[in-house]
C-alpha cells in the first residue's frame, strides 16, 4: 500500500514539475544547393538564387543558430569580395567554406542569398565559372 502511495506521489511530483518546465525546444536544420555565378566583369555584382528550405521540411525551431557555407568558383581572385545577406543582415564571406552566427535569432524560413563582387572599375575580366554552393541553416 505504501508502495502505489509512493508511485503516486512521485508521479505528481513529477507532473507538477513538467508543468513548471518551458518544453525543450526542437533542433533542426536545412540545406539549399545551387550554383554559383559566372562572373564576367570586375566592380560588377553576382548574385546567387535565393536560397530558403524546400519545400515539406520541418521547421519546428523557433531561431537560426548558425548558418555554414561552401561555394566555388573556376578560379580565386585577391579582389573577389563575397557577402552573404538574409533577413535584412550581410556578413563578409571570407573564404569558400566557413560559418557564422551573424543570423542568429532570425526566423528558420529566412531567405539568403550569397553577392560575389570583384573589386575594380567596371571591365570585362576573363571569367570566373561559378561552381557548387550549398548553404546550410541549423536552427534551434
Amino acid at each position: 500500500m505504501a508502495t502505489g502511495v509512493a508511485r503516486r506521489s512521485a508521479f505528481a511530483v513529477g507532473l507538477l514539475l513538467s508543468a513548471l518546465t518551458p518544453p525543450a525546444m526542437a533542433a533542426g536544420s536545412w540545406v539549399a544547393d545551387s550554383v554559383a555565378p559566372t562572373i564576367r566583369q570586375q566592380g560588377m555584382r553576382y548574385s546567387s538564387e535565393r536560397l530558403s528550405p524546400r519545400a515539406g521540411t520541418r521547421l519546428s525551431g523557433q531561431a537560426i543558430a548558425r548558418v555554414s557555407w561552401h561555394y566555388g568558383l573556376s578560379r580565386w581572385t585577391p579582389e573577389l569580395a563575397v557577402r552573404l545577406c538574409g533577413g535584412g543582415r550581410c556578413t563578409i564571406i571570407d573564404g569558400e567554406r566557413g560559418g557564422s552566427r551573424a543570423f542568429a535569432g532570425l526566423p528558420p524560413t529566412t531567405t539568403f542569398r550569397f553577392h560575389f563582387r570583384v573589386v575594380g572599375q567596371p571591365m570585362a575580366i576573363a571569367p570566373l565559372y561559378g561552381r557548387p554552393l550549398q548553404l546550410v541553416v541549423n536552427f534551434e
